[in-house]
């Protein structure tokens, strides 16, 4: 189990612009959230990283092949 603090979940969100999508899915995935701190499985926290990628966008769930190669 791994504590954070919801200012600074707040902060990630806004600092990547992931946004309220960002908080909301790590509300969904934390075991504990209260007013000040967040608890998460280390399950919920590898499923929010592959989720969230550090470039500023949710990852990608799907990759569709492109029209000329077919997916090869």
């Amino acid at each position: 189990m791994t504590t954070y603090k919801i200012s600074n979940i707040k902060a990630k969100a806004q600092r990547t612009g992931w946004g309220q999508d960002y908080i909301d899915d790590c509300r969904a995935l934390a075991t504990e959230w209260g007013d000040i701190e967040a608890t998460f499985t280390e399950e919920a926290l590898d499923e929010i990283r592959s989720t969230w990628n550090e470039n500023g966008k949710p990852a990608k769930t799907k990759s569709a092949p492109c029209k000329t190669c077919g997916g090869l």
